[in-house]
């Protein structure tokens, strides 16, 4: 049974995403799209053309990812920053285990050695995270999960114990948000939605509620055809309105409705189906005028990671396609 195409994308607006596969990923190391037993990556990027400016919304200029990563052999990410110079910037993360060597808690701190963050693991992932700058205590998360592993609960609280936000989810069957609230200070609304989906019919609905319940966002998909949407007049951006669906093996559309019905859309290629490298990446405007495209060409080592990725752009200004990024990588296994 495939999943919802749009809750796994609707909080990463701007971003390509590997919906059919987001399930199989296991590590940091696979969830950043390498194979193989990688132990660091090093990015450098040459840059040859002007900036592109592109309406907001869905990108077709996706960035190279993973300027500096380290990874241990468990594929867990320890290092994540760049260099500038021989000086690195970001953050290293040490991993404590007990006996069992099973990961209890997680350490981040930046390139001074100054603590960031921390993170108490359960059986299903985070139970708390505490967020420190400058050595002070920032803010602080609280996760609950169902016996699925699931998180029904999320509850912020300030450096002094406050609590600033609480988000409940209710979950279907399959382990799918069909719900959530979300409420800030003094149980203030922020946040009211309701989804659903069906693997049998493949429609899906998406519904997000202003504080006295009526109906801020509404519409009702199938596979990619939308039967209807309506959204509250004036209004920006809305969640919901930004989404990803699947339009073949090795295909994607992301559309970012307006209040008007009318929607921009990027349509996305990928060489395969796992990982998902994209090859070619086309926007459209409201009026589905063709507004930039982007091929992505690509050097791979024998494990099949990318180690040069070339990106093209074109617009009907420029006439011809124009090389806008060259990228290298330089990628260190384990016991090789």
């Amino acid at each position: 049974m495939r999943p919802p195409k749009s809750l796994y994308t609707l909080l990463l607006i701007g971003t390509v995403l590997p919906v059919s596969s987001a399930d199989k990923k296991s590590n940091d190391r696979q969830i950043d799209g390498f194979s193989g037993p990688v132990k660091s990556v090093s990015t450098r990027l040459d840059k040859k053309a002007a900036e592109f400016r592109e309406p907001d919304g869905p990108t077709v200029i996706l960035p190279a990812g993973c300027e500096e990563c380290d990874y241990d052999q468990d594929g867990n990410r320890i290092r994540l920053g760049q260099m500038d110079g021989t000086n690195f910037y970001g953050h290293t993360t040490q991993f404590i285990r007990d006996s069992a060597g099973v990961v209890t808690e997680r350490i981040d701190q930046n390139e001074k050695g100054q603590l960031t963050g921390r993170s108490v693991m359960g059986p299903f992932g985070s139970v708390e995270d505490t967020v420190y700058s400058d050595g002070q205590l920032e803010s602080r998360r609280t996760y609950r999960y169902d016996d699925r592993g699931k998180i029904i609960e999320i509850l912020a609280f300030d450096p002094n114990g406050a609590e600033v936000s609480r988000s409940t989810m209710t979950n279907d069957e399959s382990g799918h948000v069909v719900e959530e609230w979300d409420r800030g200070r003094n149980n203030s609304f922020e946040l009211h939605f309701v989804h659903t989906y069906d693997p049998k019919t493949h429609f899906e609905t998406w519904t997000t509620f202003n504080e006295n319940g009526s109906a801020k966002l509404s519409w009702v998909l199938q596979d990619t055809s939308m039967l209807s949407y309506w959204q509250q007049t004036g209004d920006g951006p809305v969640l919901g309105s930004t989404f990803f669906m699947d339009s073949g093996p090795r295909k994607q559309e992301a559309r970012n409705y307006h209040s008007d019905g009318t929607f921009d859309r990027v349509e996305s290629e990928f060489l395969d189906e796992e990982k998902r490298n994209v090859s070619h990446m086309e926007r459209h405007g409201p009026t589905d005028e063709l507004e930039i495209v982007a091929e992505y060409e690509y050097e791979f080592d024998p494990l099949g990671n990318w180690t040069r990725r070339t990106t093209w752009l074109s617009t009907p200004s420029l006439g011809q396609r124009t090389l806008y990024e060259t990228d290298y990588r330089t990628i260190e296994y384990w016991n090789k």
